[in-house]
């Protein structure tokens, strides 16, 4: 059997992540390691760790600073062959490594993804799927790659959905450090580049959990955040132009994406307003009313507040199933 090892950042957030290493220690098929990074916590975080998981977990400390180091940090301490990286506040279903580790193994692809639903825990309820429904329970139309989904049509899909090859990794390179927003949209555009059309399987899938205490929610604000991804945008479009790795429609895309930004903060931030003046065409203004056209029509095919390619399935029983596997 190849070792999985399973890369988790945190920051402060002790009490739920001891909820996520509960859940992850009961996994039909162990990791190999664990590793927790901590973002120098002020909690106690380290200590934690240390008494309640003493030999079940690695802890060690961020290099750097921001989800992207650590990440990479953790990366570089790991020895598993096949690598998930996940949140310090989520759960996944009670199967997710061994349904991931044999489907990845027999598609040959780099990487595979699963679906995910977002939920809240209430003392008096217990968990309640929010109004969004179960994504990525169908995977994306391979008629087009990841890439043209994730620029033309808004695709994303979430890293802790996922299980990696190493050597995917590897080729890929590592995450960016100069960012603390994006950076995950920045690492599935460079993954997308490489493995255009990765696996898939729906027989597992993680919970996303809706809380107060979301990391870049509660730490950034607006332009804060909306500043990272115009980084990662202006970086991806050049070096996709200069590499020619897109085609024409997926460029007019990106810089859609550009003019979108530039509407949100036109006369609140001479900043960003100033930078993106250039995208202030009426080219990208006629593309972004066909662009919303085209939005809106996803939203009747799915019935929902998604787009297709998104693979939205709209479930109380499967949410149930799910919730069985991880409670």
């Amino acid at each position: 059997m190849d070792n999985i090892s399973i890369i988790i950042p945190t920051y402060n957030r002790k009490i739920l992540l001891s909820e996520t290493l509960d859940n992850i220690l009961k996994q039909s098929l162990p990791a190999s390691e664990i590793i927790i990074v901590d973002d120098h916590s002020t909690d106690g975080t380290l200590d934690f760790l240390k008494s309640r998981y003493n030999g079940k977990v690695i802890p060690i400390i961020n290099k750097g600073k921001g989800p992207g180091a650590a990440r990479n940090k953790g990366l570089e301490v790991a020895t598993g062959k096949y690598i998930k990286f996940f949140d310090s506040d989520d759960l996944m279903t009670n199967n997710t490594l061994e349904v991931q580790y044999k489907a990845l193994i027999s598609s040959g692809k780099g990487f595979i993804y699963s679906p995910y639903f977002y939920a809240a825990f209430h003392n008096e309820k217990g968990w309640e799927q929010t109004n969004d429904p179960i994504l990525n329970y169908f995977p994306f139309n391979e008629s087009k790659t990841l890439h043209y989904w994730m620029a033309v049509k808004n695709l994303f899909i979430t890293i802790p959905g996922m299980l990696f090859k190493r050597e995917l990794l590897e080729e890929v390179g590592p995450w960016r450090e100069d960012v603390t927003a994006s950076e995950d949209w920045d690492y599935l555009w460079r993954l997308s580049l490489v493995e255009p059309y990765p696996a898939h399987t729906n027989a597992c899938a993680f919970l996303y959990r809706v809380h107060g205490n979301q990391t870049t929610e509660s730490n950034f604000s607006n332009v804060q955040r909306d500043m990272d991804k115009v980084n990662v945008m202006e970086d991806i479009l050049n070096n996709a132009i200069k590499d020619k790795q897109i085609s024409g429609k997926e460029r007019k895309a990106l810089e859609n994406k550009l003019f979108q930004l530039y509407r949100t903060h036109k006369g609140t931030n001479e900043e960003l307003e100033l930078r993106f003046e250039k995208y202030n065409t009426f080219s990208n203004k006629l593309y972004w009313q066909i662009f919303r056209m085209d939005q809106k029509l996803g939203r009747v095919k799915t019935g929902t507040n998604w787009q297709p390619c998104h693979g939205p399935l709209v479930s109380n029983p499967k949410f149930g199933e799910y919730m069985k596997m991880i409670e």
